[in-house]
């Protein structure tokens, strides 16, 4: 998007505009959000403006009154009697009433969500849940093994898998029960203005869901602290919602919103005196999306699963709060009965002993192991960090190569060059 305001920039200036300001570019990135850069900016553009034309600009603490902003909700609820509702169980197997309750229920939220995000491509079973890393070590690495339950999927090596995880059953309850809400009711979720298009003919004509049901699947954890201090009835808490949602407020909001990583429920517990209706929660709660892993396996080997290497992602935030990844938690949570530790992996963690342990340490180690494979085919996918891991990776291979084949540096180097455009030498790292 920044591209795209400095070319409309730049156009304008070649037109003959002049600028008010120095053009503002927005950050997604920025602790506080695009905001941190549009406040300040919008606050200079205001000042300008008012400098300008005093008469018809009132200056940056311009405010729209509060009944005119919180007007209604853009969607309504509708709440059915559960009798008249025809049950999914009596017309569809177990697997294909999940499919319909998750696209039923995914669809009716007004947040923006590919077709994709809506209806499951397939259905894993968890078959293994297997420990990698050993008791006490600090850090949680999982191996999961998953057959496929429902349609066959296609993947290859450096494909993800996306999987919607399903929240905290005893955060769903607690947050049922401090917005007073009833969760066997049966609702339908739709715009509240009828619009002519294909999506609302589609939700208008979906069969009901239980609202539990509806807050499990599609409801996640931020929520836009201005609207709710129109609810707030205690004024210390109106004052300081408004407070958390002025650009005085950005980096205090901050500190006790995203660095805290707070829930909803959360939120609302601190601030007792919001009653927010559920119109507005679901308007203002952003759909939950599914998580992205690389795929461990491949379907050569392992026709009908997939497998999953998955850091269990846990911490503690700077208020001491413990925390931990939604779905990889939920995942690391499903027992099966082939729960172990150990065996067939090969792991390393640097901090681990006192001398350090990487990845090309292990190589070395399997060296003869790593030259039959490749010699019978196999396949490289290197993953993680882009700092020093990679270079790292690629040169101990070299010193494999050239050893076991009994060649010179350079003629290792030249075949892996040459595995890497068979596309059998993969990297994926980041910063």
């Amino acid at each position: 998007m920044k591209f795209v305001a400095k070319k409309l920039d730049r156009r304008l200036s070649n037109l003959g505009a002049s600028a008010l300001l120095e053009r503002g570019l927005g950050d997604d990135q920025h602790p506080s959000g695009y905001e941190g850069a549009l406040d300040p900016w919008m606050s200079l553009l205001w000042s300008m403006l008012y400098q300008i034309n005093p008469k018809f600009f009132k200056g940056p603490d311009f405010m729209v009154p509060d009944m005119k902003l919180i007007d209604q909700p853009k969607i309504k609820i509708t709440y059915h009697d559960a009798a008249n509702v025809f049950p999914l169980s009596s017309i569809a197997s177990d697997i294909e009433c999940m499919e319909m309750q998750i696209e039923t229920a995914r669809s009716m939220h007004p947040g923006k969500l590919s077709h994709s995000g809506m209806r499951p491509d397939c259905f894993l079973k968890m078959i293994k849940n297997q420990f990698l890393t050993r008791a006490g070590c600090g850090k949680d690495v999982r191996h999961f093994e998953f057959e496929q339950v429902s349609s066959l999927v296609e993947y290859e090596v450096g494909d993800v898998v996306e999987v919607l995880p399903s929240q905290n059953p005893e955060a769903i309850d607690c947050f049922i029960q401090r917005c007073s809400l009833n969760p066997d009711a049966m609702i339908t979720v739709q715009p509240r203005e009828v619009e002519n298009d294909l999506h609302t003919q589609i939700i208008s004509s979906k069969v009901p869901v239980k609202l539990k049901t509806f807050v499990e699947l599609t409801m996640d954890r931020t929520l836009f602290f201005q609207v709710m201090s129109f609810f707030a009835s205690a004024q210390h808490e109106k004052e300081r919602l408004q407070y958390f949602a002025s650009p005085e407020g950005r980096d205090d909001l901050y500190q006790y919103n995203q660095k805290e990583r707070r829930t909803v429920l959360e939120v609302l517990e601190d601030f007792p005196s919001v009653q927010m209706p559920f119109e507005w929660l679901v308007q203002l709660v952003p759909p939950l999306n599914q998580r992205a892993f690389s795929i461990s396996s491949s379907q050569l080997v392992h026709p009908n699963e997939v497998h999953l290497t998955v850091n269990v992602v846990s911490w503690t935030t700077p208020f001491k709060r413990k925390r931990a990844g939604l779905c990889s938690m939920w995942l690391a949570g499903v027992d099966t009965k082939q729960k172990g530790r150990g065996g067939g992996f090969y792991v390393a963690f640097s901090r681990d002993q006192p001398q350090k342990m990487y990845v090309q340490h292990k190589m070395q180690e399997s060296s003869q192991r790593i030259w039959d494979l490749l010699l019978k085919g196999a396949a490289i996918y290197v993953a993680g960090s882009s700092t020093k891991m990679p270079a790292h990776v690629l040169s101990t291979l070299e010193d494999i190569v050239s050893k076991e084949a009994g060649v010179p540096k350079d003629s290792a180097v030249r075949w892996l060059r040459a595995l890497e455009r068979a596309g059998k030498y993969l990297v994926e790292a980041w910063s």
